[in-house]
């Protein structure tokens, strides 16, 4: 036992090239399932694990990582939101310009540029908006990132470029918790409207509440465009156990804040 803890103890003293090397042959070796267990062991592990398996994930288009999330689309089965989260995040950084994942890249951005962050507390805030519209992403067979269904792209709405990142950063700013952002584009954003489903995040209102963000949703209310009755039918030949489908029962939630 002792024997053990030096070893582990002893691989925080290593290289982060070497450690990067030996979570890699570990993830190659028993495959992204059971490396996920190691994450209990630690926070090192915890840590280690998930940028290896990330790593994988964005360098390896046949590696263990996506051949997993291949497997699991075939057999229609789910990667859960939070790992799904880090997947996003690790593939934003990588590839900022992805069609689907530019509008929300541009949207971190804004957000930086526009707030004081450590870089810990951007790369937190960057995959909190991330594991957020993940639950309106999903994988498709040859491996590509797509809206989950064709339902979100809301057509009805015709708005410009610049009006779409108002939009996303509106939404950003409240998965950031930044009131001082999200006044200011409540204020610029031109006949505003509130109900609108946004593709990657859903509703204002119902996102506040999601997030618990009390002054939001209070601001939201005192607008009187926002309905938190206002409740979208979901309707998905795939539908997907692990979505936080916020717009059931986020009234009451509304209410109670």
């Amino acid at each position: 036992m002792v024997s053990s803890l030096m070893s582990i103890t002893k691989i925080y003293e290593l290289p982060q090239e070497l450690v990067c090397l030996l979570f890699d042959q570990i993830l190659y070796t028993v495959g992204p399932v059971e490396a996920l267990k190691l994450c209990t062991v630690s926070n090192f592990f915890n840590n280690a694990i998930l940028s290896a398996i990330c790593l994988n994930y964005v360098n390896d288009s046949s590696g263990p990582v996506n051949n997993l999330i291949k497997s699991l689309v075939f057999h229609r089965k789910h990667v859960k939101t939070h790992l799904m989260g880090h997947f996003i995040h690790a593939q934003i950084k990588k590839e900022p310009e992805i069609p689907i994942l530019s509008p929300i890249n541009r949207t971190i951005q804004y957000i930086c540029q526009h707030s004081s962050q450590t870089d810990e507390q951007v790369s937190q805030m960057s995959y909190q908006i991330c594991k957020t519209i993940a639950n309106r992403l999903c994988w498709k067979e040859d491996g590509t990132l797509d809206f989950s269904t064709n339902f979100y792209r809301n057509s009805s709405v015709p708005t410009s470029l610049d009006t779409d990142d108002a939009y996303h950063a509106l939404s950003a700013a409240i998965v950031a918790g930044n009131i001082e952002i999200f006044r200011s584009l409540l204020s610029s954003i031109p006949n505003i409207k509130l109900n609108v489903d946004n593709e990657y995040f859903g509703r204002p209102l119902h996102l506040s509440a999601l997030w618990g963000r009390t002054e939001f949703v209070h601001i939201l209310l005192a607008m009187g465009g926002a309905d938190p009755g206002f409740i979208q039918q979901i309707f998905s030949p795939w539908p997907r156990k692990h979505f936080c489908w916020y717009h059931f029962g986020d009234t009451i939630r509304i209410v109670l804040l």
